[in-house]
Formats: C-alpha cells, structure tokens, sequence
C-alpha cells in the first residue's frame, strides 16, 4: 500500500512536536503492554490488540500528552485492518483531529499518532495511571506464531508538561499463535446422528408395510 507524500511529512511534523515537548530530557517513566483479544486464531481469524500505558500516576504528573508509535508485526502471518479505535484519556472527550489522520503503513509496520490539546493542569488531574491509547485490527493470514511489539528507537512518547519524554522502562509484548483447525463432530454427536438416521429409516419401513 502506498503512502502519500503529505501523510509522510504530516507524520515526520507530529513525530518532531512530540520530540520538541519532551526536549529537555528523559522524565518519568511507564510502562506499555499489548494485549490480545484471543491468542489462538485460525487462519481468516481477527484479532483486536489493545496498546496500554501504565505506571503513569493518577490525579498527577507524569501525564501522556503526545505519542507516536510504530507497531511492528509479522505481516507474513497477519494482516493490518485498521485503528479500531483511540482512547480518549487525552483529554475529557477527546477526538482530537489528529486521530483523523491516516496511520503509516509498511510491511510489517502500522505508525500511529496522536496528541492532546488540553492542558497539563487538566491532564495530571484527570489522566488515570492506566489506559488503553489505541487498539489495532488485524487479520489472521496463514499458519504460525507471530508477535506484536513496538519500535522503541522510532516511537516517543511526550511529558504533559513538557519537561521531557516519558521513559518507557518495560514493553510486554505478545504473540498470537495461528492454526488452520476443521471443526469436526464429537463422537457422541456422532452416535446420535447415526441413532437418528436408523431410526428414521425403521419408521419409514413401518408406513410402507402399513400401506
């Protein structure tokens, strides 16, 4: 799939902002974890992924204000939908227009963005410690186990206050696993049908004889 010039440079901007906020230094930290709808898949399966920021601090600083991430996948395995949907822990009701704007995407690669537009005042008071930011769709291909994770050299993750980035200090990824699996019947399922059909044809033989 190509990716238009504007999308690119509108991605490199938002990517450059959010390095500006947290320019000073490093502060704070978190944590982002990937969480899977089902592990187990067969293959034409969709599997929704949840990325999740923890360890923040709920009614106070560090606060999220910015982010954007390169989520990696095997694309050999999965297929990228689409962004099911974005948080709104930005902000009270936040649909911010940046999530307007369609995500980067590469083999193997889906970049996503987003940013607020409320205060840090309103961010440390209402943020909760732990939140989901987005969640991704992605389509079982062929048999296997692939993982998801994230590109920690190209993904940044911006301070509220803008005294620097918030460290990422653990992400738990997670990998699906794949099958190709016919559902088949049960042997007492079986037996029933079997009872079925003979007692079917018992009572079939009775009519004829009758008439």
């Amino acid at each position: 799939m190509s990716i238009s010039k504007s999308t690119s440079k509108l991605r490199l901007a938002i990517l450059s902002m959010v390095l500006l906020l947290g320019f000073s230094t490093t502060a704070n930290a978190a944590i982002i974890t990937l969480t899977p709808s089902s592990s187990a898949l067969n293959v034409g399966d969709i599997v929704t992924i949840d990325f999740v920021i923890s360890d923040l601090v709920a009614g106070a600083a560090p606060s999220l204000s910015a982010y954007v991430v390169d989520v990696l996948f095997n694309n050999a395995l999965f297929n990228f939908v689409s962004v099911f949907s974005y948080g709104t822990d930005l902000g009270a009701s936040l649909n911010s227009p940046v999530e307007n704007i369609p995500p980067l995407i590469l083999p193997g690669i889906v970049g996503v963005f987003d940013s607020t537009f409320e205060s840090a005042a309103f961010l440390d008071t209402n943020q909760p410690a732990s939140f989901t930011m987005f969640s991704m769709i992605f389509q079982a291909l062929n048999v296997g186990t692939g993982g998801f994770t994230i590109d920690t050299f190209m993904s940044s993750f911006s301070n509220s206050d803008s005294t620097g980035l918030i460290d990422i200090t653990a992400i738990n990824t997670t990998s699906v696993s794949i099958t190709n699996e016919v559902s088949t019947v049960s042997e007492p399922a079986t037996g029933v049908l079997f009872l079925t059909l003979v007692a079917g044809i018992l009572a079939a033989n009775r009519r004829r004889r009758v008439s």
